[in-house]
């Protein structure tokens, strides 16, 4: 596991950002998959594998991603993200 903190702070100025008054985003739903190289889903989370779907709401995130990559994920990323299989 890397370091977490980068990614905890990426998130939270995400989050404060969707939170400001003038913002109408409600949550944000990032898709990456083999093809994408899957550079958004590193930067905010730190996760490496090639399938997943990011949720961030204005208070919680969540990574889906199909059982090959559950272990890798939980490794990978925050404990504070909420990590679902689909």
């Amino acid at each position: 596991m890397g370091d977490q903190s980068i990614y905890k702070k990426r998130i939270s100025e995400l989050q404060r950002v969707m939170t400001q008054d003038h913002s109408d985003v409600d949550s944000l739903v990032l898709v990456n998959d083999e093809s994408s190289g899957l550079p958004n889903a590193r930067y905010l989370t730190g996760f490496t594998g090639s399938s997943c779907i990011i949720v961030v709401s204005q208070n919680k995130v969540s990574l889906l991603t199909d059982g090959r990559y559950m272990t890798q994920a939980r490794e990978e990323v925050d404990p504070s993200v909420n990590i679902l299989r689909v």
